[in-house]
């Protein structure tokens, strides 16, 4: 290695893992019964949730799970939201509670390997100072991601289990919270980048996540149609004419005849209506962060953010 490592070796991590949850209850036995039988000292572990105003029986799960793991993190902190603040914001206001070095943003519907915060704590010590997030595999439907074999450099990581330097997160502000889920992630790491940092996708740390229990050709709507509305946002912010107005005519134009789900049409004509009253924001972050927007490196492609490889 050219550059110092990203940590001490001889350092335990000290971990803030950052979960946002809105009518999750299923999940959430399964999901902390794998973090505490991980092999990674519970006391290096912080967790700080945010709900989103769940109606379900989430809070009290969680508070039930806080009450039966008592004492066995460093901290253990749940912050009821009154309202639903989205996946961004709602990650955002949970890692303000936090002071580990590194941020693990991780999906409540997920479940850790026993070898899983260990692996991840190997690849950031072994890492380049440069390099600012770790996403982890996806099992068992691995995220589709581009990446460089020798260095697992890649050029985004999705938000679902990814470990994020605190001091980068801060620099760049975290998560965007106009947008409200999806794309948040895409977001992020070309703003990271922006700033001269490397990302690595490190298939040796997994996670099972059950996002797509009903199959990898299920359509869900709210993932539908938020992926064509926040691809649209991200081409304001960081894209030129040629690359928005094409994919400006073609979202208008899906949200008058897609039949993608029953209702498809209906709901992403009234995302993209409601969805007007932020483009102002995503068009002006380029002149008030000029230099990010220009050594933002980024490709779209067709309605993907990113090249990925065929499933």
């Amino acid at each position: 290695m050219t550059k110092e490592n990203s940590s001490d070796t001889n350092t335990a991590l000290k971990l803030d893992i950052v979960m946002v949850t809105y009518n999750s209850e299923k999940w959430i036995k399964n999901c902390f019964k794998s973090i505490f039988a991980s092999d990674f000292d519970k006391k290096n572990i912080s967790i700080y949730i945010v709900d989103n105003n769940s109606s379900d029986n989430t809070v009290q799960k969680l508070e039930d799970t806080k009450n039966n793991y008592f004492g066995q993190y460093a901290n253990f902190t749940i912050i009821k939201s009154p309202q639903n603040h989205g996946f961004g914001k709602g990650n955002n206001i949970a890692a303000k509670y936090g002071s580990g070095d590194y941020l693990f943003f991780l999906n409540i519907d997920t479940e850790l390997y026993e070898n899983t915060l260990n692996e991840i704590q190997s690849e950031i010590q072994s890492s380049h100072i440069d390099v600012a997030a770790w996403e982890l595999r996806q099992y068992p439907h691995e995220h589709p991601k581009i990446y460089d074999t020798e260095t697992g450099y890649t050029t985004w990581c999705s938000a679902a289990a990814v470990v994020i330097k605190r001091s980068a997160f801060d620099e760049v502000r975290g998560f965007d919270e106009k947008l409200f889920m999806y794309a948040e992630d895409v977001d992020i790491s070309w703003r990271l980048r922006a700033r001269g940092y490397n990302l690595r996708y490190i298939p040796t740390a997994a996670v099972k996540h059950f996002s797509y229990e009903a199959g990898l050709d299920v359509v869900k709507p709210t993932q539908y149609v938020y992926s064509h509305i926040n691809n649209y946002n991200l081409r304001l912010k960081f894209g030129d004419f040629n690359c928005i107005m094409p994919f400006r005519k073609q979202l208008k134009e899906l949200a008058t005849g897609t039949t993608a789900f029953e209702g498809a049409s209906e709901m992403l004509t009234a995302a993209y209506r409601k969805n007007r009253f932020k483009t102002l924001h995503f068009f002006l972050w380029r002149f008030f962060n000029r230099r990010d927007y220009k050594k933002a490196v980024h490709k779209f492609v067709g309605v993907e953010y990113e090249d990925v490889r065929p499933q």
